[in-house]
């Protein structure tokens, strides 16, 4: 891998980070260390180092690597591998040993398995999920506190639904606009202004990215802020991956059934100035 390649985002079922690539270290953290075991990982804001890991597969913008065994930590709570969503073609193969520095930036929820389980797992995936989402809340008000005149949109695999789950209210605790339900860890205010989530215009039967057992879930958001908002003309997912049969994952030459979820398309129209100097939508 090229020290330029410019962005990639590491992550697994317990961490996500953004890496910005700098220049190849000697060998640094291990995967395990940069994920670790808690809610966070425990180098989130922080430049890391981690060198000498396998690449153990490839695919179009992505690859993954992994700890070799030798280096494995064996904790079940850790996780030896991640996959690499790069902003460009890597050049790698299966094999390849490879270096990744940057600084870890929390940027993908925890999933939902786990989180209706009794005991420590369960009680670990609902505190995750609640942590995670009231730190993309206070740094969501950070960011439009700072630039108030900012056009905010937050996108991504929230891994939660427009309402609450019962347990976490994700999106509404990122949004600011926690759901009168409420949850069993209830959504703090910090979000104010709040952010408008506009999976809501989407019409209810078309409102998925995702199908779990036959259940049909939104899971994937763009989130605005004020100043965005009426820049807004519409959401729409793109189908072929979330009604996608298991066996498409094998097909060869079709993109489809390439992911678990529908991306989505989020249309915006700028504002723009006349000759006039008067400023229209």
């Amino acid at each position: 891998m090229r020290a330029e390649t410019p962005v990639v985002r590491l992550g697994t079922s317990l961490a996500l980070a953004t890496i910005v690539l700098g220049a190849f270290q000697a060998h640094g953290l291990e995967i395990w260390e940069i994920q670790g075991s808690g809610m966070r990982s425990p180098y989130e804001n922080q430049t890391v180092s981690t060198a000498n890991n396998t690449v153990t597969a490839v695919a179009a913008g992505r690859f993954f690597m992994q700890t070799p065994n030798d280096r494995a930590d064996g904790d079940p709570w850790t996780s030896d591998g991640v996959m690499v969503d790069a902003a460009g073609p890597s050049g790698l193969q299966a094999g390849d040993r490879v270096a990744v520095s940057g600084t870890v930036v929390v940027v993908h929820l925890k999933s939902l398995g786990g989180v209706e389980d009794p005991g420590g797992n369960g009680d670990r995936v609902r505190r995750k999920r609640f942590e995670q989402a009231e730190w993309l809340a206070s740094w969501v008000q950070a960011r439009q506190s700072g630039a108030p005149d900012e056009n905010l949109v937050v996108v991504g695999d929230f891994n939660a639904f427009e309402f609450s789950d019962g347990f976490v209210d994700v999106v509404g605790q990122i949004t600011g606009l926690p759901d009168p339900d409420g949850a069993l860890l209830p959504a703090s205010e910090i979000v104010d202004p709040p952010l408008a989530d506009s999976v809501i215009s989407v019409p209810p039967e078309a409102r998925y990215s995702y199908v779990y057992r036959g259940s049909a879930e939104v899971l994937d958001h763009a989130l605005v802020n004020r100043n965005a908002a009426p820049l807004v003309r519409g959401l729409s997912y793109s189908r072929g991956n979330a009604d996608a049969p298991d066996s498409a994952a094998f097909l060869l030459g079709t993109a489809v059934g390439s992911s678990d979820h529908d991306g989505f398309v989020l249309s915006l129209a700028p504002r723009v100035r006349s000759t006039g100097g008067r400023r229209r939508p």
